[in-house]
């Protein structure tokens, strides 16, 4: 099915970012996946040079509150960040077999 909106990232602006955890599964009560997610949202956030102003992370999802003096650096934040949280936290899935195992219907 075809999207409906466009992303718009505006210079100076505050942009509202959301991620998703796959099927809605509660990950982010796991210490091991929570530490990926705020590690990586430091480094992508120091190498894209994008201010966080506030964020709440949810058992199955998150929110973050970002600016940056160019919104092309906040479009580049938001597509590392969930990238790299996302490889790195089926890895360890992986490892562990313990999370995000499918659902028979």
């Amino acid at each position: 099915m075809p999207r409906n909106w466009v992303n718009i990232y505006v210079d100076g602006a505050v942009h509202h970012v959301t991620g998703t955890v796959h099927q809605w599964q509660p990950a982010l009560l796991y210490p091991e996946i929570t530490d990926i997610l705020y590690d990586e949202m430091a480094e992508k956030l120091r190498i894209w040079q994008v201010k966080l102003c506030g964020f709440v992370i949810m058992p199955e999802h998150f929110h973050l509150l970002t600016m940056a003096e160019s919104g092309s650096n906040v479009e580049r934040f938001i597509h590392g960040f969930r990238r790299s949280v996302s490889s790195k936290a089926r890895q360890i899935i992986t490892v562990t077999n313990r999370l995000l195992k499918p659902t028979v219907s």
